[in-house]
């Protein structure tokens, strides 16, 4: 190799010397480095592998150890399918079903609403949907909510509990605060055309002052009008900032 000096060594295995071909090298070959072993399928001698387990000469005879070398064929007891393996049914489908077998009486219906529960749902599952998991878990803990409750959303807005009655609630009971504002105040329903536009961009700014009514379509875009957001943004301004602002208004219009 250009550049290192040929150094003359003695493999520690065979004996025999050999230069190498760089300086830390050790053993003469791979098969000194590695050692041999024989094949448990095909009776060959090879040279191992790294990090192998020296068992098998080639990826084939690994294959074909694991297809036919100590695995038994074995009907399943639920779809009589045969299949290889030391589970007891042929897939996990099957092996559901035969646990429902054993456990007649097991989850067969949903606990909160008693609806019959899909067969090819987990033995462990208890309930039809997560709402109904949610309305037992409230039911054993006793927690409800009272009428009123507002809470937070991860879009910004702010949802209340009306309940169920309430006309324009979801079947949770809730709906948004904005809609809830604006219906006690027309002292009607909202249409599903009618949107409720908050005029300074706050999604949790629901004062009355601050809702406005639109009727739109689906190709109408939601936002805030130009003007209105200036306005909102010279109102957050400093006094002294409002002055600065209103003098280079009267600069640019002159």
């Amino acid at each position: 190799m250009i550049g290192q000096t040929l150094i003359t060594k003695t493999c520690p295995v065979c004996g025999r010397q050999f230069q190498t071909v760089w300086p830390r090298q050790k053993y003469c070959s791979d098969q000194c480095r590695f050692g041999t072993s024989t094949c448990i399928v095909c009776g060959k001698q090879f040279i191992r592998k790294p990090r192998t387990t020296g068992k098998y000469c080639s990826r084939e005879c690994w294959y074909a150890h694991y297809r036919q070398i100590g695995k038994h064929t074995k009907i399943c007891p639920v779809c009589g399918k045969p299949f290889h393996g030391d589970a007891q049914t042929c897939s996990r489908a099957c092996g559901y079903e035969l646990i429902k077998r054993r456990h007649p009486n097991r989850h067969t219906h949903c606990e909160y609403c008693g609806k019959p529960l899909p067969s090819d749902v987990k033995p462990g599952q208890r309930f039809c949907s997560r709402s109904c998991a949610m309305k037992a878990r409230n039911r054993r803990s006793g927690h409800t909510l009272p009428l009123g409750t507002k809470r937070r959303c991860a879009s910004g807005y702010i949802q209340i509990k009306v309940g169920k009655d309430y006309p324009g609630a979801w079947d949770n009971g809730w709906m948004f605060e904005h809609r809830y504002v604006m219906q006690e105040h027309l002292g009607r329903i909202l249409l599903s055309t009618e949107r409720i536009h908050h005029k300074n961009g706050k999604r949790d700014d629901n004062r009355l002052a601050n809702l406005e009514l639109w009727t739109i379509s689906p190709k109408d875009p939601p936002g805030q009008r130009l003007f209105e957001t200036a306005q909102d943004m010279v109102r957050r301004l400093p006094h002294d900032e409002k002055v600065q602002f209103l003098a280079w208004l009267q600069e640019l219009i002159t």
